[in-house]
């Protein structure tokens, strides 16, 4: 499952940091290697300390990052140490432990952000150094991607009807800029055209999202469809709005700090985890979240949006 800004702004920097914890108290008890530790045993030590909320949340958190790795059955383990470069002084830590074991590990004072630690990179020598890329298994061309992912995804369209059933359609299609505010779904029934091609669509039930799927329409009718997982419907929409000339509005503005800005959408899961990680403040809004990075960051951030079709207009 895709986590959203919503998922995100349930938990907090604390609760995901005694997360940590946890998975480091259980989750290294053998002297020899990482061990897998079931999440009720996780969720009696997390209740010490949040008694009424679950621990779900800040180990789906944590997924995002990679600093620990969910397996089935109710599982979770350790994932490994690494350090990911963000700047030519500054990379975050990735890494199960808490705060100040990190902190007693290193010798060195770490630095906190929302979710993710950092620290500069003289001080980290211990451990494995990777790329932002290698990390966040980001896309080198989305134009490049969709191309590859529309000829697969077209070997496995099947024939479908649509009576009776609640469907909607991104609107990708329309050329210019998109803000970051608003929603581009639309009622299939509503529509008056809808272009020859692949749309992304998405099936409710009950006033809930139930799937999303790739359509394939011919004379605004949908005549095909194939399943597309939740993190490759994120970065497909992205794509085919850069392929349509339709992209993504987002407003950075600097603070004392850095850079503000606000997004409203659930962006691709590479830029999710960048984001996330990197943030030093992520604050709830009405729609969405507006997010605070320092300087030295941002400009890693930018890359990263711009990477998947985002345009960025700074303000004074």
């Amino acid at each position: 499952m895709t986590i959203g800004w919503a998922s995100i702004w349930s938990v907090d920097g604390a609760s995901v940091n005694i997360a940590r914890v946890a998975m480091h108290a259980f989750g290294f008890s053998s002297e020899q290697k990482a061990i897998a530790v079931h999440v009720s045993r996780l969720s009696a030590f997390f209740r010490r300390y949040y008694p009424t909320i679950s621990i779900t949340g800040p180990l789906e958190l944590l997924c995002l990052l990679k600093e620990v790795i969910k397996v089935p059955d109710g599982f979770w383990l350790p994932a490994p140490c690494r350090s990911v470069s963000v700047g030519t002084a500054d990379s975050l830590l990735i890494a199960p432990h808490p705060t100040n074991e990190l902190e007693r590990g290193l010798g060195k004072r770490v630095e906190r952000l929302e979710f993710g630690r950092m620290c500069a990179n003289d001080q980290l020598l211990p451990l494995e150094k990777i790329s932002i890329d290698s990390w966040s298994e980001s896309v080198d061309s989305p134009l490049s991607w969709l191309e590859v992912f529309t000829v697969f995804k077209a070997k496995h369209l099947q024939d479908t009807v649509t009576s009776g059933r609640d469907i909607s359609v991104c609107e990708t299609w329309n050329a210019g800029a998109k803000s970051a505010v608003g929603s581009s779904w639309i009622q299939y029934s509503s529509v008056n055209s809808v272009p020859d091609g692949l749309h992304l669509c998405s099936e409710m039930a009950q006033g809930l999202q139930i799937r999303k799927f790739i359509g394939e329409f011919r004379g605004s009718v949908l005549r095909k469809e194939c399943d597309i997982a939740d993190d490759e419907a994120l970065l497909f929409r992205f794509s085919l709005e850069l392929q349509r000339g339709r992209r993504l509005v987002i407003r950075p503005y600097k603070v004392a700090e850095g850079y503000s800005m606000h997004v409203s959408r659930t962006l691709p899961r590479s830029e999710m985890m960048l984001l996330t990680a990197s943030a030093s403040e992520i604050r709830k809004t009405d729609y969405g979240v507006v997010l605070t990075f320092k300087k030295n960051v941002y400009p890693a951030i930018r890359s990263s949006l711009e990477r998947v079709g985002i345009l960025l207009q700074e303000q004074q």
